[in-house]
């Protein structure tokens, strides 16, 4: 006789199919009044459910994980703002490279006058990250100098607070304090490694030729951020 619904799992069966075509379930005939199972090679094994599928799925999704978040670090290193300070100064040329390398401070000579403390712009393009002394009244003030990755005139107080030192060092594309391990990114000013507000603290200066030009009353007026 031909069997409607499978004895395993109900499910309803058309023709004269020797097992289920949804389980996989032997079915048994009646042959001269006995019970005759559906030989081994007829048989058709269940289905196996696949693991692949999920397993897939996984490992699509920590890519895609993976992916948004090396995104959203570039996008941010793109859109990364200069410090505002650092943005409003004039550009003189092409920007600075300085990954990979590193640049020590030089002193070189400066001198005031009508109200200026005024130094050589070939001096910066030339040694890099200069630094000079402004003698005031009653305090010396240090004043650091270099050209940004985007060209622009970088002048800053050359004072890392809170430890005080007066000298740094430009490494990896930072501005590194060398009395400590505090370091700041040389274009934002950003945080490498502790004391986030503690930066060389920026200042306007402006070129005239080949000269720098500080203004004394910045100098006078600027105060320790600690």
């Amino acid at each position: 006789m031909t069997l409607r619904y499978c004895p395993q799992c109900g499910s309803e069966q058309k023709g004269n199919a020797n097992f289920c075509t949804k389980c996989g379930q032997a079915f048994t005939r009646q042959k001269n009044g006995r019970a005759v199972e559906t030989p081994m090679s007829k048989r058709m094994a269940p289905p196996k459910s696949d693991p692949m599928p999920k397993a897939k799925l996984a490992i699509i999704g920590l890519f895609a994980f993976i992916i948004v978040i090396l995104l959203f670090i570039f996008y941010n290193y793109l859109t990364i703002e200069e410090h505002s300070v650092i943005a409003a100064q004039p550009v003189v040329g092409d920007g600075r490279l300085y990954e990979n390398r590193t640049v020590s401070m030089i002193d070189v000579d400066s001198r005031v006058d009508n109200g200026y403390l005024i130094f050589s712009l070939n001096d910066v393009l030339e040694y890099e990250l200069v630094r000079v002394e402004y003698e005031g009244g009653t305090t010396n003030i240090p004043v650091l100098s270099y050209i940004s990755p985007k060209g622009k005139l970088v002048t800053a107080i050359s004072i890392s607070e809170p430890c005080n030192a007066t000298r740094f060092t430009i490494i990896d594309g930072a501005i590194k304090c060398d009395n400590c391990n505090a370091k700041w990114e040389v274009g934002t000013m950003q945080a490498l490694s502790c004391c986030p507000n503690n930066y060389p603290d920026p200042i306007n200066s402006e070129i005239v030729g080949n000269e720098v030009r500080v203004p004394l009353a910045t100098l006078e007026n600027w105060r320790r951020r600690l």
